[in-house]
């Protein structure tokens, strides 16, 4: 390593650009928020996946506004940690899997953002990209209860088709959810650089 290689990696835009520590800053925020919702919003609903609604919305929010690769996981690395900090301080009937689901959900974000199409309109993506990185949460559950026979939560209370549809459906609305949050935020970002 030269001294050319460090001059060059010490100028790149990531270290030398405010925006991205702000919008890494931005991505930790939204996934403390996700990780606090999960624990002390409460819906008054029995259906599988109901958290899919906040949790897609806000982590499409982040992906989408984010120019980061990894930005999805990073956001939910950030739920995760904020879910697992609270876990001691709250009753013991609380699991530590909805932390591997963010995770999960994270990198299945990022993954389905690289593979989707840019022509495609963003409220499309973030429908597909929410109802199918959401469902890979019962997609794994149900892995191990075909390899190791070990029926999980969800699939205890429900009949096994329903985890599949209602995290789809969650997850869907979800990110399309935060693909009009996005929406909105880039037209009045617009809206606002035009009148300057």
């Amino acid at each position: 390593m030269t001294l050319k290689y460090w001059t060059k990696r010490l100028s790149s835009q990531y270290i030398r650009d405010d925006r991205y520590v702000l919008s890494v800053s931005g991505l930790m925020l939204l996934g403390v928020i996700a990780g606090l919702l999960q624990l002390h919003l409460r819906y008054p609903l029995n259906i599988p996946g109901h958290h899919g609604l906040e949790w897609m919305a806000l982590l499409l929010l982040g992906r989408f506004s984010s120019d980061d690769k990894k930005a999805a996981t990073l956001l939910a690395s950030a739920a995760a940690l904020t879910y697992l900090a609270q876990l001691p301080l709250v009753s013991a009937s609380h699991s530590f899997k909805p932390a591997g689901v963010f995770i999960l959900t994270g990198i299945a974000s990022d993954l389905l953002f690289g593979l989707t199409r840019e022509r495609f309109n963003l409220v499309i993506k973030g429908a597909l990209i929410g109802g199918l990185a959401f469902i890979s949460k019962p997609v794994i559950f149900y892995a191990f209860y075909l390899l190791g026979g070990l029926k999980l939560g969800m699939f205890l209370k429900h009949p096994d088709y329903l985890p599949f549809v209602s995290h789809f459906i969650f997850g869907a609305v979800g990110g399309i959810g935060g693909a009009i949050l996005t929406g909105c935020i880039r037209t009045k970002s617009r809206v606002s650089k035009t009148h300057q």
